[in-house]
């Protein structure tokens, strides 16, 4: 499984790690009160940055990530794949991303085993559902993390931003 990790600047690292042993201690090991203060001052400055996170993608471009958010809690994104049938004529390759926009490390954690051990069902089924952007008021959108396509730039208040 390929293990990124992003840091504020945009940077990343990718490693392989084949066991989710491994892959939780480099998640622990990691500072993320420190990478996500860096986010903030940079935030504030109003320079380009980006959330710091850490996903897993799998060889089926199924991809857990998860970074912190301001008050001790990590947000956690689960992006997959599924085929559609278009009016029985041909497949539509559809996307989903489910997000969770708080939880405990040590859930976020147990989601990354889940990962490893190919439970993607449990994984869907513990995250809330997919919600269409339409139904949904101005303020009730869930920022979420951003894709490493979209930075987030600074307004001088980042605690918006991380979710």
């Amino acid at each position: 499984m390929l293990l990124q990790i992003r840091l504020h600047d945009g940077t990343s690292n990718e490693i392989e790690i084949l066991e989710s042993r491994h892959a939780c201690e480099i998640a622990t090991a990691f500072d993320w009160e420190a990478e996500r203060r860096r986010f903030e001052q940079l935030a504030e400055t109003g320079a380009e940055c980006y959330l710091p996170s850490i996903s897993f993608m799998d060889d089926a471009t199924r991809m857990l990530e998860f970074g912190p958010n301001t008050d001790q809690t990590f947000w956690v994104s689960y992006r997959y794949s599924t085929l559609k049938s278009s009016f029985g004529f041909y497949s539509v390759d559809h996307q989903s991303d489910l997000q969770l926009p708080a939880c405990t490390f040590e859930m976020a954690l147990d989601l990354v085993r889940l990962h490893y051990e190919e439970k993607h069902e449990e994984i869907v089924a513990f995250l809330p559902a997919e919600s269409d952007p339409q139904d949904e008021g101005p303020n009730d959108a869930c920022p979420g993390p951003p894709t490493n396509e979209r930075p987030a730039t600074g307004t001088g208040d980042a605690s918006h931003v991380i979710a």
